[in-house]
C-alpha cells in the first residue's frame, strides 16, 4: 500500500488509520482509499476489508517487524500444547456501545469457525469456553502457531448478537464503524466514539473499488484519492 505522504506499509491497520497522523487531501480530513477487489460482503471471516479500514480488529496483530503481540487481550499463556489460554483487556467497547468479553470473543470465533471456509480448513479448533474475561481455546492437536492465526484479519472479532448484518455491517472494536456500504462499489466508515485505544484522528473514510492497478497509480499522483493498495510491482520504486 502506498500513499500520498510516502509511507510504504504492510496494510492500512486499524492503529495506523487511527494514529498515523496522515493529512487527507480534502479539507473536512476524509481520508479516500482504493481497494482492487470488488467485495459483494464484508464479514471478516469472508473478507479482510472490514480490518484493513479499522472497523473490526484481531486478538493478535503483527507488528512492522513481522512479530506477534498482543492487541485486544491483556496476557496470554500456552498451557499445554493443546490449550491457549486468554485475558481480554476490560476497557473496549464494541461500537454498539456492547462491552467486549470471553463469552463475545468466543461466540464470535465459533461462529467465524462455522460459516468462514479458511479458517474452518486451517484451524483445528476443538473446543472454545469462557469465564469473564478469560478464554480457553482447545485444539485437536498440538498447535502453537495458534495466537498468529488470531492475527488474522480472518479471525477478527465482532458483536455476533448485533442487529446489523454482519455481511454488510460487522461490529467490530476498531476505531472506525461503517456507516455504508455498497456491494462491489465501496462503503464509508465514520469515528467510533467507543474507541478503546484512543480518538480516532479522521472524520470519516471512503472506500471505493478500482481494480486497475495503473489507473489506481494514476489516481495517487494526480490527488484524486489518498491511499491505494497493491501497487504494480513497476511503479513502486518510482511512487
Amino acid at each position: 500500500m502506498i500513499c500520498k505522504q510516502k509511507f510504504l506499509i504492510a496494510c492500512l491497520c486499524p492503529v495506523l488509520v487511527a494514529g498515523c497522523g496522515m493529512q487527507s487531501k480534502a479539507e473536512d480530513d476524509i481520508l479516500d482509499v482504493e481497494l482492487p477487489l470488488k467485495t459483494t460482503h464484508i464479514a471478516p471471516y469472508e473478507s479482510d476489508a472490514s480490518v484493513k479500514m479499522g472497523a473490526t480488529e484481531t486478538l493478535f496483530k503483527v507488528t512492522d517487524n513481522g512479530t506477534i503481540q498482543s492487541h485486544l487481550v491483556k496476557h496470554y499463556q500456552q498451557v499445554t500444547p493443546h490449550t491457549l489460554k486468554l485475558t481480554l483487556k476490560s476497557h473496549i467497547y464494541f461500537q454498539n456501545g456492547v462491552r467486549l468479553t470471553g463469552e463475545k470473543v468466543k461466540h464470535s470465533l465459533e461462529q467465524a469457525l462455522a460459516k468462514g471456509d479458511l479458517l474452518k480448513s486451517t484451524l483445528p479448533v476443538k473446543h472454545i469456553s469462557s469465564d469473564g474475561q478469560s478464554l480457553t481455546i482447545t485444539t485437536s492437536e498440538p498447535y502453537p502457531q495458534l495466537i498468529s492465526e488470531l492475527a488474522s484479519p480472518f479471525s477478527a472479532i465482532y458483536d455476533t448478537e448485533a442487529t446489523e448484518n454482519v455481511a454488510q455491517h460487522p461490529i467490530g472494536t476498531g476505531p472506525y464503524e461503517i456507516a455504508s456500504y455498497t456491494p462491489s462499489k465501496g462503503m464509508t466508515l465514520k469515528p467510533n466514539r467507543h474507541y478503546w485505544n484512543g480518538k480516532p484522528k479522521l472524520k470519516g473514510i471512503r472506500v471505493t473499488y478500482q481494480e486497475d492497478g495503473l489507473t489506481r497509480v494514476n489516481h495517487l499522483e494526480a490527488g484524486a484519492t489518498d491511499v491505494i493498495t497493491d501497487v504494480p510491482a513497476t511503479n513502486v520504486d518510482r511512487l
